[in-house]
């Protein structure tokens, strides 16, 4: 028999209260006034308390109601099982994510997991949890070693990235569940630095749980070379429109270089050595070249000539979608943005909608995908909502500010531009004295072949110093330009330039880099398409179909061969689990050959970093809940939940007695008083 609550039987001891109150009773006349007492009969009046019980059957369900009650407080469950003394639950935590291969990491690791699973002994119940994506259990604790040691032999290194955290409380939540009164986890992998810094203030989880590493990496960090944060775009360049993919080539180690080929369409489209210096972790590489085709864009970026640890991440995949014409519609009198939309320039690409500014209730009903507008537009209530339509449905905006009148101001304030003290900051020309390299839109300008942003002068801008926004480019006095502002979620973007595109102020609209900075603003602010997804390796896919597509399954391809083929479900949507591996994965509808949707899949930049803890990490004592902290194991408190029905039994049973024991004390008083009615005696009443 078990208890969950086993201090509650120390009201066992209140068992000698009704004992008491039997033992120490006496009994209760009524005195009665009389004149003489010559007739009355001599009664002794008992002196001392009895020395036995008056109703021993009475005292007996008292006190089997009072012992049911403590009883069922104190949670007995006869059916908990008993933990074998010495038992020990041990649970292996073993990391299959990218970085274990590394140096035969992955190999050693499942190899001795096997040998310590052929060598345990019988007071040794293990499990094991496989780190990867998502921790998962592969070995439960009632399974036995040899099954453990088959699903091992078959096991193979992910591709994913995976969470140290979430695979230690997957593995303490087992141990939970566990009867060992030893708990232990035992860690097999890597022990990558960036892994054990995550999420440094969880609080303690680990209770009563002893951690032990097999081995601790034998060296700080290892060489390698990786290629990531692939992006890819296609930009307006004079007269043609070029491709241009983009990523980051990381490196870890000692000086050295590699050879970076760009492939698209199975043609190499560039071959260049790239120096890395000593200390230099990451060199943005990329390639612009013109493509022939509108359709769909893929290829990859990888390096050759070099020898790092880590085989597998020198190579990153790209791909774009066909050209589709965009609307863009225009409240603005500047020749130059016209210029650069015109039929002869973006057709194909961009199609030009001139509004009304006297006709704009269609606006309600047909948003285009880019609104551009100048300021002094704004001090319309029609305009104004011409721009909230376009945000709330995701539609991006371009705001000039060529004039702000006291209303426009108003509006612009409302939708989060933030303004400085100064009202015009310069009325003399200055220059772009830096931009966000970073940002989609001025990324491509690291490379000269979109022209020279040095040579843009602007003059008489907007003071944007007020906050509200984030900074796209700067003024030399460090004023900002160009600011986008923050919306709701769902909503459009939202870009403010601090001056219009007159040469009044500024000569931007003559230089070589003005229609690449329109065309990449345009595409920043179209709504993102979702034919393209960019996913981790072990990330679900899921897809949306559009109102317009009617399918009833999604099937996916790679290199010509279908994969798989999932349901689409009655509100148009289908998740689809991809391989383990990088590559391009084609979605098409039905029993259609025509390619829907794309999926680009990478690995996670994070695996790539061999950097390590060889000591054991701060966050398994973060981990750990304080020694005073420690409750009741959960072996105990398990019993409680499956002995619940003894709890509502031994609760009724004591009700019971107890509606027992007061319906004998009614009828044992009532016999009495009908005993004393018979005799006409009340001084005999009880005998």
């Amino acid at each position: 028999m078990n208890f969950a609550v086993p201090w509650m039987l120390a009201g066992l001891a209140g068992l000698g209260v009704p004992l008491w109150l039997h033992l120490q009773r006496r009994k209760k006349t009524q005195p009665r006034v009389f004149a003489a007492l010559r007739f009355v009969d001599e009664s002794p009046v008992v002196r001392h308390a009895p020395r036995r019980l008056r109703d021993p059957l009475l005292w007996v369900l008292r006190s089997l109601g009072f012992a049911a009650v403590v009883f069922a407080f104190a949670r007995p469950n006869p059916d908990a099982p008993k933990a074998p003394a010495g038992l020990v639950s041990r649970v292996y935590v073993v990391d299959s994510t990218f970085s274990t291969r590394a140096g035969g990491g992955w190999i050693r690791d499942r190899d001795w997991l096997i040998r310590e699973l052929e060598g345990l002994g019988e007071n040794v119940q293990a499990g094991v949890v496989e780190l990867r994506g998502r921790p998962r259990v592969l070995v439960g604790l009632g399974e036995s070693p040899q099954t453990a040691i088959e699903r091992l032999q078959s096991l193979e290194p992910s591709h994913e990235r995976g969470s140290y955290l979430a695979a230690f409380r997957q593995a303490s939540s087992v141990l939970e569940r566990s009867l060992g009164s030893r708990r232990e986890i035992v860690f097999l992998g890597d022990g990558q630095l960036n892994q054990w810094e995550e999420n440094p203030n969880v609080p303690g989880f680990l209770r009563g749980v002893e951690v032990r590493f097999a081995h601790l990496p034998e060296q700080a960090q290892r060489e390698n070379w990786s290629v990531g944060g692939l992006e890819f775009r296609r930009v307006f360049l004079g007269d043609s429109v070029q491709v241009q993919c983009a990523g980051i080539l990381r490196h870890s180690g000692p000086a050295g270089r590699a050879e970076l080929v760009v492939e698209s369409g199975g043609r190499e489209v560039l071959r260049r050595m790239v120096p890395v210096q000593s200390g230099q972790s990451e060199v943005p590489v990329g390639a612009l070249w013109r493509q022939e085709s509108d359709g769909w864009v893929e290829g990859r970026i990888r390096l050759e000539g070099i020898k790092d640890a880590l085989g597998g991440d020198e190579a990153g995949y790209f791909a774009g979608e066909p050209v589709e014409e965009g609307r863009v519609a225009v409240l603005t009198g500047n020749t130059f943005l016209r210029g650069a939309l015109k039929p002869e320039v973006a057709r194909g690409y961009w199609r030009l909608d001139e509004w009304d500014p006297a006709d704009l209730g269609r606006v309600e009903k047909d948003p285009g995908e880019v609104l551009v507008v100048e300021a002094h537009y704004l001090q319309s209530l029609a305009v104004q909502k011409a721009v909230e339509k376009h945000l709330e449905v995701g539609s991006g905006v371009w705001i000039l500010m060529d004039r702000v009148g006291p209303v426009a101001r108003e509006a612009l304030t409302r939708w989060g531009v933030g303004f400085g003290p100064l009202d015009r900051v310069s009325e003399s020309g200055v220059g772009i004295g830096r931009v966000a390299l970073g940002h989609q839109v001025f990324a491509p300008f690291a490379s000269p072949d979109f022209g020279d942003l040095s040579r843009v002068r602007v003059a008489g801008f907007m003071d944007l110093s007020g906050g509200g926004g984030t900074g796209l480019a700067w003024s030399e006095g460090g004023y900002p330009l160009v600011v986008e502002v923050g919306q709701k979620k769902g909503a459009g973007r939202l870009v403010v330039s601090a001056f219009g595109m007159d040469r009044r102020q500024t000569n931007w609209g003559v230089l070589p880099s003005f229609v690449p900075m329109v065309d990449l603003m345009l595409q920043y602010l179209r709504p993102p398409s979702q034919r393209v997804s960019w996913l981790d390796c072990g990330v679900p896919w899921r897809i949306q179909l559009q109102p317009w597509e009617k399918a009833g399954s999604a099937v996916v391809c790679r290199d010509g061969r279908e994969l798989c083929r999932v349901p689409v479900d009655e509100r148009g949507q289908a998740e689809v689990r991809l391989p383990d591996a990088p590559g391009i994965y084609k979605l098409s509808f039905g029993d259609s050959e025509k390619t829907e949707r794309v999926a680009v899949v990478n690995l996670r930049a994070e695996e790539s970093d061999l950097r390590y803890e060889r000591a054991e990490p701060a966050a398994v004592g973060r981990w750990r809940v304080p020694e005073p902290d420690r409750v009741e194991s959960s072996k105990q408190a398990q019993p409680a939940r499956k002995g619940s029905l003894w709890w509502w039994w031994l609760l009724l049973a004591g009700a019971m007695v107890l509606v027992a024991e007061s319906i004998w004390t009614v009828a044992a008083g009532w016999n009495r008083g009908s005993r004393a009615k018979k005799t006409g005696n009340p001084f005999v009443f009880g005998k």
